[in-house]
């Protein structure tokens, strides 16, 4: 059994924001993109790594239901979250590996702040407007009752006889 499978290519100036534009002045790495389904279409999260300064930012965009790039709709959603309660200078400037889920018909998106030498990466999540793919409230450090490792990342919350779950990579 055969099915036809395809691929649809992406251009790279569509998916950076208009406020990250002094990025494309060297070159530009956009990664790690995570997918969601809305009423209208899509919202698209990825990270997006500049030569210029070598921060990791997360942007979002709308995509249409046959995952054309709505012209104009990407948002440098990192720099648009605000933190509750506050949290470590590198939980604020370094973004990394957007996911999304859905809970209750919300939509929620997680990331990473990486690692350094003294710390260990931190989980944060926040829920997101399904049509501007704007944060809706402050963001929220994910805190475990048990220990933390080192590099704890790529977390996946669903949703199950009315819990809500958690499992990340092992």
């Amino acid at each position: 059994m055969t099915s036809d499978l395809t691929f649809k290519a992406i251009q790279p100036d569509e998916l950076i924001p208009a406020e990250w534009s002094h990025l494309s002045q060297g070159a530009v790495n956009l990664f790690n993109m995570a997918l969601i389904k809305t009423s209208t279409g899509y919202l698209a999260a990825y990270r997006v790594v500049g030569e210029a300064d070598g921060l990791r930012r997360i942007a979002v965009c709308k995509m249409s239901k046959d995952l054309e790039v709505m012209p104009g709709s990407a948002i440098g959603a990192s720099d648009l979250i605000d933190f509750a309660p506050v949290v470590t200078e590198q939980g604020k400037v370094w973004f990394a590996d957007p996911r999304f889920f859905s809970l209750e018909g919300k939509i929620f998106m997680v990331w990473n702040n990486g690692h350094t030498e003294d710390d260990t990466n931190h989980q944060f999540m926040v829920e997101l407007d399904e049509v501007t793919g704007k944060p809706k409230a402050k963001a929220k450090e994910i805190v475990l009752r048990s220990g933390r490792r080192k590099t704890e990342k790529n977390w996946a919350f669903f949703e199950t006889e009315n819990q809500v779950w958690a499992r990340s990579e092992e």
